[in-house]
């Protein structure tokens, strides 16, 4: 559970980010389906180039000079950075830069972070909680930031964009706090040699 609430996080966040850059992007370009595609073609690409340069070689670095607790905080700190930025600045080039880097983060240093959590536990729930979080997990965080998208979705530009930044920011706090306690249950497990799950 405290897997899925660390994956369910960081999606809700990015599909609240991810809307607010379609509308920029949208008022910015007046509607063009070949600038809108073209930007977004750019930032996806550029992220999977920098996630995975990140994952050969900033991700063991990292995980070299931070315990597992402190590993595990480095993405909902970081995001809630990148989110304040858009808070103060909510600028195309920075709603742009914040799609790049979010994802670059979260496939390059993350994610790999985050399934080496599934490591003390017996093979039955490594499969069973991964493919429920990848399938069903997956569907219920993409609906929820949807649902945070819509409840402001008539305001104001400026008052939906600070709305979903501070909803953003509240869920990263919580995120910080459950990846502190998963990264401390991880380091004793490990520490004793247990196997959760096994009898």
């Amino acid at each position: 559970f405290g897997i899925f609430l660390l994956f369910y996080c960081y999606e809700v966040i990015f599909t609240i980010v991810e809307y607010q850059t379609t509308v920029l992007l949208d008022l910015q370009t007046s509607n063009s389906t070949i600038q809108m595609s073209s930007m977004l073609f750019l930032t996806t690409f550029i992220s999977q180039v920098l996630g995975l340069f990140f994952a050969l070689f900033g991700t063991a670095l990292i995980l070299k000079r931070l315990s597992m607790r402190f590993a595990l905080m480095v993405m909902p700190l970081a995001t809630a950075g990148l989110v304040l930025m858009l808070l103060f600045w909510p600028t195309l080039p920075v709603m742009l830069g914040v799609m790049t880097l979010l994802p670059t983060i979260n496939f390059g240093f993350n994610a790999p972070i985050r399934e080496m959590l599934f490591i003390p536990t017996i093979k039955e729930i490594q499969f069973k909680s991964k493919a429920w979080i990848d399938s069903f997990g997956r569907t219920l965080s993409k609906t929820s930031g949807s649902t945070v998208n819509l409840l402001f979705l008539g305001a104001p530009i400026g008052a939906f964009f600070a709305f979903n930044a501070i909803f953003s920011l509240l869920l990263a706090g919580t995120w910080s706090a459950i990846a502190y306690f998963m990264g401390r249950k991880y380091e004793e497990t490990t520490s004793r040699r247990e196997v959760i799950g096994e009898k």
